[in-house]
């Protein structure tokens, strides 16, 4: 079976094209919002502790003019922006590391499936830890593929020189509701 067939097979059992997983995604997107409130709220935190200190400053320089505000609330954003940024790297990095590391078990298994396949071998075999629904429907196929191939095998056992025309026509005629469509 060549790997058109194959991805026909898929394709004619799905309704729509999913590219999005919403299980891992939902995780990551809620975990990267928590690691954003959480980083936002020690910026603030830090942010008012250096504006407090610029404040308490002000207020016994008695023999200077004030300072306007704008420019320490600025010089205090500075100096915390750079952590924030690499903070927010590194969140990015991470998230990618484990998207990446997810798409990677899924679609290796996949490879050595196909591969295997290619070598008529349909036996089944242990899927990764993620779970995923192109993993379900090549698992699914798989499965079919190989009750398919057994029934096949199961009609050839019984096909003998020694029947009669007609059975032969009878359980050739069965064969092939079990050839996938286009090579009948």
């Amino acid at each position: 079976m060549s790997m058109g067939n194959i991805m026909q097979s898929l394709s004619s059992r799905r309704s729509c094209i999913n590219y999005l997983d919403d299980r891992i995604q939902g995780y990551l997107l809620f975990a990267t919002l928590m690691l954003d409130m959480l980083l936002l709220v020690i910026a603030i935190v830090i942010l008012y502790f250096h504006l407090s200190q610029a404040i308490e400053e002000q207020m016994f320089r008695v023999h200077f003019g004030p300072q306007e505000g704008l420019p320490v609330l600025v010089k205090g954003l500075l100096q915390i922006a750079p952590f924030v940024v690499l903070a927010k790297i590194m969140i990015a990095l991470i998230v990618k590391w484990l998207w990446s590391d997810y798409i990677a078990r899924i679609v290796s298994y996949l490879k050595a499936t196909f591969y295997a396949i290619t070598l008529l071998d349909l036996r089944l075999r242990q899927a990764p830890q993620a779970n995923h629904e192109v993993l379900d429907k090549a698992e699914y196929w798989l499965q079919e593929e190989h009750q398919r191939c057994t029934r096949l095998g199961r009609l050839l056992e019984d096909l003998d020189v020694d029947k009669d025309e007609k059975e032969v026509a009878m359980l050739l005629q069965k064969m092939r509701k079990y050839l996938p469509s286009g090579e009948a």
